[in-house]
């Protein structure tokens, strides 16, 4: 019986299929197991799965007693399994459900591959547009600094900003996007100008104190950047004052 359709794979029979490996580490001709303890959807079990030429049933438990698994090797990192191999295509699918993303091999599918690709070009495209849409402007240069301060980059060269922001628009452009109408962005930004101007003290791991009168601000969890903690407190309804302060400070 083939095991209920999960996880967005095909069903074992529908189509022939190529599966390559994923994990480069692995020689591209490759001896792949043929026998697996999976969970089986139907039963809700952990039972193993074994792929036996001829054998129509994949479970070990409902095969005759006296058959051995059958090797399946990937040649030049390729294994083609036809559709009418409905216990092979089983079985390396049983493994896909079980692995997720964690699985060393994948179904080959050049157009979804195309589409994420392409998917993530328009992404570039759209932030790489951002930077330059808004360089040339006064009020974009702002913005591109506050992202820079988000970031934890050197503002006191806009051309060394602009190479780093390039960099990163380009690594994770759906992060970069969201950056301009984030919140937390726009006061980490404003806290990184008042920490510039010397207005904290980040003198231990525990708290940030303004540095004029050694009052503490905030405490600073254990494992968390004084400065994310920092900008948590402003945006928290404790933060009114210390937003006026450091705003009026930078003017």
């Amino acid at each position: 019986m083939p095991r209920p359709k999960s996880n967005g794979l095909p069903n074992a029979g529908d189509r022939d299929l190529k599966f390559i490996l994923a994990d480069k580490s692995r020689p591209a001709n490759y001896l792949f197991p043929s026998e697996h303890l999976v969970f089986d959807p139907v039963s809700k079990k952990q039972r193993t799965a074994r792929y036996v030429q001829g054998v129509p049933d994949i479970w070990k438990d409902k095969q005759p007693k006296d058959v051995t698994r059958t090797a399946i090797h990937f040649v030049d990192g390729d294994l083609f399994v036809p559709k009418d191999d409905t216990s092979l295509q089983e079985f390396m699918l049983a493994i896909m459900n079980e692995k997720g993303d964690m699985c060393t091999f994948k179904i080959d599918n050049p157009e979804e591959e195309a589409k994420v690709s392409n998917e993530k070009r328009r992404l570039i495209s759209q932030a790489t547009g951002l930077i330059a849409s808004k360089e040339t402007k006064p009020s974009g240069k702002e913005e591109l600094l506050t992202v820079a301060r988000y970031y934890g980059i050197d503002t006191s060269s806009f051309e060394l900003v602009l190479q780093a922001l390039w960099t990163i628009a380009e690594k994770e452009p759906e992060k970069f996007i969201d950056c301009f109408n984030n919140p937390s962005v726009k006061m980490k930004s404003l806290m990184a100008q008042g920490k510039d101007i010397g207005l904290f003290l980040f003198d231990d791991d525990t708290q940030v104190k303004n540095a004029r009168t050694g009052d503490p601000i905030c405490h600073v969890p254990m494992g968390v950047d004084p400065m994310d903690a920092l900008t948590s407190h402003a945006l928290s309804s404790k933060g009114k004052m210390l937003i006026e302060y450091v705003e009026n400070e930078i003017k």
